[in-house]
């Protein structure tokens, strides 16, 4: 079924229009957790209940409770960046990984969708760095933020034709109404200052 498969990045976020505030937490693939009396890793949760399992296994690990849910393919992260014209990144490690992602260059530049999958999906480029996993999570908040930025500095009218975009390619409780209130009710979010980012700390092991 279309539920049989991992979540490849898991991140709990908190958003406050009010305050004008985002927090982004992410929960590594590998944590272990305890579900419906099995013990495996938390990104399997999908795979044995869909959406459902991983909310109530990040509700369990985090002690909150989840108010809404959003997954989205790697196609639409794609067509979202593209979409908004590319993203502007500072890449910290060149990425030379061949044999699963691509390259891309170290530096400040603007990433198109493709070179931006590249960006938050490679992890054995680093495992000459250190740990690849804890790297690539910190990529994936640094585009979430970085798209945010893009997008709360665009005008209305891109704003709606990217939530339009992004709606083919997300699975949510939300309305395309929902997500488009809840993006201009954030405008004016300072994101250099205002979007928090941290992990879930974990140790990886067998």
């Amino acid at each position: 079924g279309e539920d049989t498969y991992r979540a490849d990045s898991i991140i709990l976020a908190r958003i406050d229009p009010t305050q004008k505030q985002a927090t982004l937490i992410s929960v590594p693939r590998d944590t272990k957790v305890e579900y419906k009396g099995e013990t495996m890793k938390i990104n399997a949760c999908h795979t044995v209940g869909g959406a459902e399992a991983m909310v109530e296994a990040v509700n369990e690990l985090c002690g909150v409770q989840i108010s809404h849910y959003a997954e989205v393919s790697f196609d639409g992260m794609q067509a979202l960046i593209d979409s908004v014209g590319g993203i502007d990144i500072n890449v910290q490690y060149e990425i030379n990984d061949p044999n699963y992602m691509g390259y891309l260059a170290a530096g400040q530049q603007t990433l198109n969708g493709e070179q931006a999958l590249i960006y938050c999906r490679s992890r054995h480029a680093y495992d000459a760095i250190g740990d690849g996993d804890a790297i690539r999570s910190a990529n994936q908040r640094t585009m979430i933020s970085a798209i945010m930025k893009k997008l709360m500095s665009s005008d209305i009218g891109t704003l709606t034709n990217t939530v339009s975009t992004l709606a083919q390619y997300i699975t949510t409780d939300y309305s395309v109404a929902d997500i488009l209130g809840l993006a201009q009710r954030m405008f004016g979010i300072d994101i250099d200052k205002n979007v928090y980012s941290a992990a879930v700390p974990t140790t990886s092991s067998y």
